[in-house]
């Protein structure tokens, strides 16, 4: 992951990294990496290019902290599958981490994001191990999040569970790219179906057939 430079830690300086962030991740979506250019990310923000390279030195180190971004919204320095109503049962706290994953992978958003990521992946060996280290660290998480609504369920079950959640999670990104014809209630009807589905490979005794 890219080095950040001396001057963030300044108030400031924070601030302006975050927007330069934010702005750059625009870019990236809306134009894709190869048309994005340092220049346009300053013109972007409305500073000089020279002020931009202050803060990160090249375009692969912004891409660098784009991804690292990304790790903060997904789950990196916090829990977001965090139930909102810690009294329910199990399953409505499944569906609910469920749907935030896949109705978040559905927006148009973040299909481009993804996109241009994985793209990124396939010719920059940063982004590869950068996108290897952000699905073992969110893996990493659901299966904290399943083994706290599912205290009974074995090691074994928790993994499978939480991989199974994130290959659909991922999934419903390639799907929703190219099934303009899937509608919210359509989609709804799926998070319900697949989360009886996980629901049932978690409470299932290890014992079972």
């Amino acid at each position: 992951m890219c080095d950040m430079p001396n001057n963030v830690s300044s108030p400031r300086g924070k601030l302006t990294q975050a927007q330069i962030l934010e702005k750059a991740e625009e870019l990236l979506v809306s134009e894709g990496f190869h048309a994005m250019s340092m220049r346009k990310v300053a013109d972007a923000c409305g500073i000089s290019t020279g002020n931009l390279t202050y803060h990160f030195a090249s375009k692969n180190e912004l891409i660098g902290a784009i991804i690292s971004s990304v790790f903060e919204k997904y789950g990196t320095s916090r829990d977001p599958y965090t139930p909102t109503d810690q009294a329910a049962s199990n399953h409505m706290n499944l569906r609910e981490q469920i749907s935030w994953l896949m109705l978040d992978s559905s927006q148009k958003v973040t299909i481009a994001l993804f996109t241009e990521l994985w793209a990124l992946a396939k010719h920059s060996e940063t982004s590869h191990k950068s996108l290897q280290r952000f699905y073992k660290v969110t893996l990493k998480t659901l299966e904290r999040s399943l083994a706290r609504d599912y205290p009974n369920a074995d090691d074994e079950r928790l993994r499978s569970a939480a991989r199974l959640i994130q290959t659909v999670a991922e999934g419903t990104v390639v799907t929703s790219a190219f099934r303009a014809d899937r509608s919210r209630k359509q989609l709804r009807k799926d998070i319900e179906i697949f989360s009886e589905a996980v629901d049932h490979i978690l409470s299932t005794d290890s014992g079972e057939s």
